[in-house]
This record gives structure tokens, C-alpha cells and sequence, in this order.
């Protein structure tokens, strides 16, 4: 059965502030990811990743001696959510914190977050042995748990140890869990963990197109049209009178020949370097996945590892060859390198006019923004041609280009 997440959360990002280029790169088609980095040092950090149609907001974020953590607002239709995320690193030489330094300050923490109205869910790799009953430290977190009103869901194993180290928490009067959390398989040292969770299905995105099918025009009853209309039989004389009558001469030629058509299309994400090659490795990815859920053996997940490492070669080496290629036929128009560079960091922005009710005032209004651009533009190139040129003489100059910026960014 393929399982596509709504929402999954993160812990040990490994991401720093300055990698916005990989968050990209880690980012599937038809998501968003959100995430609170360590602020010093490597590894740690947490995150979540969800579906573009659900809205996430971050509502706190910080690093306490003992544990990282983020927290988040999810809503989806009329569900809502409060997700915190948790990583606390396990003791060691570069992070020598005791467990009972943790209970201190996850008690405080825990102390706040539990007046929150909404449901609320903590998920993350606290690195305790959830499952040892005769463990203390074990013991004296799940009685932490059920003193603040809180249940730990998660059965099994979660790590390559054979401890339960990755938990669900919610509150015992909250029924947002509607099954037992489900641990999925080993990929790396740690399981990923499954659950449903009562909420609204997310819908796909829809939007309204208006289009025209200008292929079907036929010239000539368009030519016929046109010719016996007052336009050209028995013109205005009157400048504003003709451009009206223009204006509604071929809109109503327009209407008649190829007539407005709207609809609602369901956009799902696409991407411009996908092609058969890549879908056949997912076919084939999909098909060795289902046989080694279906028979559990070691060699069937080989087989879907090796299938799905030559998915993700296979998608990595396209899209690389594709910005390759487009950055050779298109190194000399800058303006489409800066339109791809948006693309690649996903500054993607809809063309939205100022709010109007009249579009003659709309084109008044645009008219004189871009006349007073150019009145501004004029009066800044007169006071520049008044500073002597050997200001600049000695300034360095930059040979870094976009185009540059993106070839270093695939390599």
C-alpha cells in the first residue's frame, strides 16, 4: 500500500542558516519545509515538512541545555494542531547533559505547552528507552508523562538498537491518534513512524483558467466580420469615440469567432526535467517496494534499495543536465537565469495588481507610476553625472554572475 504523508516531522536536519540551496534540493514537488537549525555547531536541528494546501505557521523555537526544539500551528480546513518537535541529543563527550537536566526542563516545558487549546501533538527522538520498564530513566519519563495528562503512543522498536527512542505524545483527552502508530522499516539508524491522525483529507489544489482556442479562428469570416462592422463602414470622428469603437469591434469579432472558455483544473506538481527514463525507475522503485513489504526477506530490500538509489540518480543526474543545457543556450539573457534562479529557490510570486473597482482608474494609476519612475530616474542620472569619475576608479569588480552562481550550485 503506498503511504504519502501529509505531514512529517524532522529531527537531526543537519541543516545550517545558509543552506537555503539544499532545503530546496530536500523539498519533494507539492511541498513546503520549515525548519529551526542548530545555532552553533554541526547535526541537530528539527523540522516539518507538509503538503502545500496545509497552512503551517512557527510559533516558538529554541535550544535548552537538555533538547531542541520547534513549535508549529497546522491547520487544514477547519482541524487544527499544535506540533512541537523535539531532538535531545544523547550524552556524550561534546554534549555531556544528564537526564535528570532534561526532566527539569521538560517539566517546565511541558508545564506551558499543555494550557494550549488546540490539540496537541509532540513527536521527535527524545534518546530514551521508551520500552525498558525497568529502566529509571524510562520509568521516570512516562510518569512525567502521566502526571501533566499526557500518553506516549508508539510501540516497537524505533532504532537499529532495539529500543523505542522516537515518540508520539498527545493528550489523554485528546482522540487525534485514530490507530496505533505504525513503525515502518529501517533506512537509517532510526525508523520513520507512522500514524493517522483525525483531520480533514487534504484536498488538491483547483484554479479557475479563462482561454481561447485562437487556432480555430477562421481568418476570413473574422476579415468578413470585422469589414462590415461601423470600425471600418462608418468610423467615430471623435478620438476617444473610435478607440471605444475599436475596443468593442474586436471584442465582440473575438467573442463570436473564439469565445471565452472557463474551467477548473486540479494543478499537480510538475517539474521540467522529469521524463520516461524516470518514470519507468519509479514503476520498477514501486514494484520492488511492494515485494519486500509483501515478503519481509532480506534480498527483496536490497532490491528495492538498489532501485530506489538508481530513482534518485536518475532524477539528480536529469535535473542537473538540465540546467546544464539551459544555462549554456540562455548564459547571454540574464533574465531568464534570474527567472530560473527564483525557480531553483522556489521565489515563485503570482502577478498581482493593487486592489481596483475601476480599470480605467487602474491604468491611470499605472501610468503615472511609471511616468514618475522615469521623472525619478532622470533626476537621479543628473546628479550622478556630477560626481567625478575617479570615485569609481579604484572601486573592485565583481565577475560573479547568476549564471556562475548556479553552475557552483549544481556541481
Amino acid at each position: 500500500m503506498l503511504l504519502i504523508a501529509d505531514i512529517v516531522s524532522l529531527t537531526e536536519t543537519w541543516f545550517t542558516n545558509t543552506e537555503s540551496a539544499i532545503r530546496v534540493l530536500c523539498t519533494p514537488n507539492g511541498y513546503n519545509l520549515l525548519d529551526h537549525p542548530r545555532s552553533n555547531g554541526v547535526g541537530g536541528g528539527t523540522g516539518i515538512l507538509f503538503k502545500e494546501n496545509i497552512t503551517v505557521k512557527n510559533l516558538a523555537a529554541g535550544e535548552l541545555r537538555s533538547f531542541q526544539y520547534s513549535e508549529w500551528s497546522v491547520v487544514n480546513g477547519s482541524r487544527r494542531l499544535h506540533l512541537i518537535i523535539v531532538y535531545r541529543p544523547p550524552y556524550s563527550d561534546a554534549h555531556p547533559v544528564t537526564t535528570s537536566v532534561f526532566f527539569s526542563e521538560f517539566t517546565n516545558f511541558l508545564e506551558s505547552i499543555t494550557l494550549s487549546n488546540d490539540p496537541l501533538l509532540i513527536t521527535g527522538d527524545f534518546n530514551i528507552h521508551a520500552d525498558c520498564t525497568d529502566n529509571l530513566d524510562s520509568i521516570k519519563f512516562l510518569d512525567l508523562l502521566e502526571s501533566t495528562g499526557l500518553k506516549q503512543h508508539v510501540r516497537g522498536a524505533t532504532h537499529c538498537s532495539g529500543h523505542t527512542l522516537d515518540l508520539i505524545i498527545t493528550k489523554q483527552t485528546d482522540n487525534i491518534i485514530t490507530s496505533i502508530p505504525r513503525v515502518d522499516h529501517l533506512f537509517s539508524d532510526h525508523n520513520a513512524v507512522l500514524c493517522n491522525l483525525e483531520s480533514n483529507a487534504v484536498p488538491l489544489t483547483q484554479k479557475h483558467i479563462s482561454f481561447r482556442k485562437l487556432k480555430s479562428v477562421n481568418i476570413e469570416a473574422l476579415k468578413e466580420e470585422i469589414s462590415s462592422s461601423d470600425l471600418c463602414k462608418n468610423p467615430p470622428s471623435k478620438l476617444i469615440d473610435l478607440v471605444s469603437c475599436y475596443n468593442n469591434t474586436l471584442m465582440t469579432a473575438l467573442n463570436h469567432q473564439a469565445p471565452l472558455i472557463s474551467k477548473t483544473i486540479t494543478t499537480r506538481p510538475a517539474v521540467p526535467w522529469y521524463n520516461d527514463e524516470i518514470k519507468c525507475a519509479k514503476r520498477l522503485r514501486r514494484k520492488a517496494e511492494r515485494k519486500w513489504r509483501r515478503t519481509k526477506l532480506p534480498t527483496d530490500f536490497l532490491a528495492f534499495k538498489t532501485a530506489k538509489n538508481h530513482t534518485t540518480f536518475l532524477m539528480n543526474q536529469a535535473r542537473q543536465n538540465f540546467y546544464r543545457q539551459f544555462i549554456s543556450e540562455n548564459s547571454q539573457d540574464q533574465r531568464k537565469v534570474f527567472r530560473a534562479t527564483k525557480g531553483l529557490f522556489r521565489h515563485d510570486a503570482d502577478l498581482a495588481f493593487p486592489h481596483y473597482n475601476d480599470s480605467n482608474a487602474l491604468s491611470n494609476y499605472l501610468g503615472q507610476f511609471f511616468a514618475q519612475k522615469i521623472i525619478n530616474i532622470r533626476s537621479e542620472l543628473d546628479t550622478a553625472s556630477t560626481y567625478e569619475q575617479a570615485v569609481f576608479s579604484d572601486m573592485p569588480s565583481v565577475s560573479l554572475t547568476v549564471t556562475r552562481f548556479i553552475k557552483n550550485f549544481l556541481l
